[in-house]
């Protein structure tokens, strides 16, 4: 484990992101406001972009080694910002306008550059993302990582419209940044140029995006197949809450209970193939409190403790990442949809996860009461 630890902190001194874009991002980034019909930067809608070179440099000396380490550093880690910055005096939303970087507590979290996340991806047959608008833009994030790209790399559209918005715009809800479709939702990398070291075969995993809409259920798994030898598994990623009110209760038997109750994951669960992560409840942006009231951070706290309780309680192995410090001050677009910073270090830190838990062999067991 110590030779693995010291690879990874060789890989991160070589890291560099890529000045190219970011030097764009840096001089051309804006954020759409409500009521534009033309998506173009103006004097008022541009923003200082939420990814900055620090961002990919270790924050710690040593690299997090095991899962647990991990979620661990996510969950107690704390956003900081520039010293002007922080000795301004400024509100935390006042604080939200501008860049930060976040510190994980302890560890600090590899970047993974695109053929490692290939590989890690690869390990399994299907990669399934189970969410609302928030997981929408987690899948973004994903294609943003795997393309190396933080100007575009978000995108998969056959409206022309869509590549107006760059950088923090590719995450912003105006209805002309949200026109991803085809291969966005479901693509196995060779269709859409990524992963060139897996090879140019069926054989590559298949990327699934599955929004929540629960009046027709959760992801159904068409074409895995477990019993099969060549089967890799499943790699099941859930979030959220939102439209169950925020209640635990609710969110687990409507989104949860119905991936134990599968039978196709059941069969995988069984055979050693399924890792299964819950992704609990991020923050909101203290402006938004009185329009999206059951958003609130206090609320959010008891949702996150509620289902924590669910699963301690069920003996459910989920992998839980708490993303609430993570999300605390960070930019955004609306209030509770975040800029790029934050859907392409979610994507990362979820490669990260599933490459520890698939070497430390933690694999999802069924709950007894499933």
């Amino acid at each position: 484990r110590e030779r693995e630890r010291e690879r990874e902190r060789e890989r991160e001194r070589e890291r560099e992101p890529n000045d190219a874009y970011l030097s764009f991002c840096e001089a051309y980034n804006f954020l759409p406001q409500v009521g534009e019909t033309v998506i173009a930067q103006t004097v008022n809608n541009t923003h200082r972009f939420s990814i900055r070179k620090q961002d990919f440099q270790p924050t710690h000396s040593v690299p997090c080694g095991t899962s647990n380490e991990l979620l661990q550093a996510i969950a107690m880690g704390q956003r900081r910002w520039d010293d002007d910055v922080e000795n301004a005096n400024l509100t935390l939303r006042q604080k939200e306008d501008y860049p930060s970087t976040f510190i994980p507590d302890k560890c600090y979290i590899p970047y993974y550059e695109p053929e490692q996340m290939c590989d890690v991806l690869n390990r399994f047959s299907h990669v399934i993302i189970q969410g609302d608008s928030l997981s929408r833009h987690l899948q973004g994030g994903l294609l943003m990582a795997l393309r190396d790209n933080v100007v575009n790399g978000s995108m998969v559209s056959s409206n022309p419209e869509m590549y107006n918005c760059t950088c923090d715009a590719q995450f912003s809800e105006h209805r002309k940044c949200r026109l991803n479709n085809g291969l966005y939702n479901r693509y196995q990398p060779y269709q859409l140029g990524l992963c060139p070291n897996l090879g140019n075969d069926t054989q590559q995993f298949e990327s699934v995006f599955n929004i929540n809409r629960l009046h027709r259920g959760v992801y159904k798994f068409p074409g895995v197949n477990c019993t099969s030898p060549e089967s890799k598994g499943v790699l099941v990623i859930v979030q959220g809450g939102v439209h169950m009110q925020y209640n635990h209760a609710s969110t687990y038997h409507k989104l949860i209970r119905p991936f134990f109750a599968d039978p196709t994951f059941r069969t995988c669960a069984e055979r050693g193939k399924a890792i299964f992560i819950w992704t609990s409840y991020t923050a909101q942006s203290p402006d938004y409190d009185d329009k999206y009231p059951l958003q609130k951070l206090e609320l959010g706290i008891k949702f996150n403790n509620g289902m924590d309780e669910i699963f301690q309680s069920g003996m459910i192995n989920a992998s839980v990442v708490d993303w609430l410090n993570f999300t605390i001050g960070a930019q955004h677009s609306d209030g509770l949809h975040y800029a790029a910073q934050v859907n392409l270090f979610k994507a990362q830190h979820l490669i990260a996860l599933a490459d520890r838990l698939w070497k430390e062999k933690q694999f999802f067991n069924l709950p007894p009461a499933s």
